[in-house]
């Protein structure tokens, strides 16, 4: 797995499964990226006050939902790219005017939605 040079993009992925958040830093770890993990709202929240080029997130979780995870991301990080990811369509609504990537989701398709927030 290669490792993720200073110049990388820092991406921060944030999922309430464990098991989520591991495949997708994996995946995006073996592709260069510098991927920090978080597992709720407040966790991501800490992480960005180091800085973030990209929010990987999900939408729906306890606490904090990924919606207001990013609007307050993006008080600390003005400019933030996110990245929403879900697997119930009943937040369709909610999502009509963001980049949004449907679970399940393939390795290849997370990477290109990352690539084309990235650019």
């Amino acid at each position: 797995m290669p490792e993720a040079d200073a110049s990388a993009p820092h991406l921060v992925v944030v999922d309430d499964d464990p098991q989520v958040v591991r495949i997708q830093c994996a995946i995006l770890r073996s592709a260069g990226y510098h991927v920090e993990a978080a597992h709720s709202g407040a966790d991501a929240l800490a992480l960005a006050e180091h800085g973030c080029d990209l929010l990987v997130s999900d939408v729906q979780m306890p606490g904090m939902d990924g919606l207001e995870l990013a609007r307050r991301m993006r008080q600390l990080v003005p400019g933030l790219r996110v990245l929403f990811c879900t697997g119930n369509p009943g937040c369709d609504a909610r999502l009509a005017q963001h980049e949004v990537l449907r679970k399940p989701f393939k390795a290849g398709e997370l990477l290109a939605a990352v690539d084309a927030r990235l650019n």
